[in-house]
């Protein structure tokens, strides 16, 4: 009994080791996905003359975006509706349903979407570059900070759980 104890121990605390690790890794590459996000609207705003509506569509048939799963969302809502309005109610559940992404990003995307679309072309550029710094500046934060949060939690609990085990034994 004591030896399936301390295995069953010695096991979740690994999972729950890996789990934590995984998040943070899927929240570091959602954060990169944003910024490449950033780059192609700035693009296809710069070189063509589409509506969001078609920006967005373009976004989503892109398998780069796999994180950013609001997209595939927003298009199709926007697309059944007939609408180039992005930032919906409807819209904004999505972008906060996120999993991969905290909530400071999530707001930044809804500021970002809540001017898409509302000037000229040329402040659709400027607010393009001006979100993608921010989320080049939060990409850097998370591989200084976070990564060393995440080794040392999901060390943490490795070592919790290691020390129930010698305790066991």
């Amino acid at each position: 009994m004591k030896i399936i104890l301390i295995i069953l121990i010695g096991t979740l605390s690994l999972l729950l080791a890996i789990k934590y690790t995984m998040q943070c890794n899927y929240h570091h590459k959602a954060i990169s996905q944003c910024i490449m996000m950033f780059d192609n609207i700035e693009i296809l705003l710069s070189y063509n003359v589409l509506s969001t509506q078609n920006i967005f569509k373009l976004l989503s048939e892109n398998d780069k975006y796999n994180l950013l799963t609001f997209i595939k969302n927003i298009s199709t809502n926007m697309e059944s509706k007939n609408s180039d309005y992005v930032l919906s109610c409807e819209n904004q559940k999505y972008i906060y349903g996120n999993k991969y992404l905290k909530k400071e990003d999530k707001e930044n995307l809804i500021n970002f979407f809540s001017l898409f679309g509302k000037s000229d072309l040329n402040g659709q550029i400027i607010n393009c570059k001006t979100y993608k710094k921010i989320f080049k500046k939060r990409f850097e934060f998370i591989e200084v900070n976070d990564k060393k949060e995440c080794k040392s939690i999901s060390t943490m609990i490795l070592g919790i759980g290691f020390l129930v085990i010698i305790l066991l034994f």
